[in-house]
């Protein structure tokens, strides 16, 4: 997955538009595309709010970006770390207090070190779905696998809209579950 211009992405960048009659996808250039370049650094603290699915994904924004991203995680549920050690099984360097108070998430620039990986989850399908989409676009061979409830984790509406935008998942068992590669 590469986000914005980066000197070795050739991809053309194209908008995706889905059509509510027949169901199908239209993949057409983007005609308007805007850059957003920071002209400094930004020295801020993060504290994502209690709910996990929002810690999620500030987490694997950080991990996607470039440049450390320092998280005060003092509030956080467990759940979160599940996305933590998977984005570190991937290559992503994060940093973390013995108490896990605090976290530094050094980016990546949307380029997992990792170019295989095989990424368990026990409690948060928001991390095995998010992780799902990101990992279909990106370069390597990964496998998602749901331990415990997880395991029956429905995804075929997910591994659709990603085959429709062109990535090859599938669900290994050929039921739309977990696991996924």
């Amino acid at each position: 997955m590469s986000i914005g211009n980066h000197p070795t992405d050739r991809r053309q960048r194209v908008v995706a538009r889905l059509s509510k009659t027949s169901g199908s996808v239209m993949m057409e250039p983007m005609s308007h595309c805007i850059d957003i370049r920071l002209r400094e650094r930004i020295d801020v603290v993060v504290r994502p709010p209690d709910a996990r699915s929002i810690a999620n994904r500030a987490i694997l924004s950080a991990a996607l970006g470039e440049g450390p991203t320092l998280f005060d995680c003092s509030n956080q549920p467990r759940e979160p770390w599940e996305i933590v050690e998977a984005l570190k099984q991937l290559g992503v360097l994060i940093e973390t207090d013995g108490e896990r108070e605090q976290m530094i998430v050094h980016g990546c620039g949307g380029r997992f070190p990792n170019k295989s990986a095989e990424l368990v989850f026990r409690r948060c399908e928001v991390s095995a779905r998010f992780l799902t989409a990101v990992l279909a676009f990106s370069d390597g061979q990964y496998r998602i696998i749901g331990d415990g409830r997880l395991a029956h984790l429905p995804m075929d509406d997910l591994l659709f809209g990603l085959g429709q935008l062109g990535a090859e998942v599938v669900s290994e068992l050929g039921n739309g579950n977990l696991p996924v590669r």
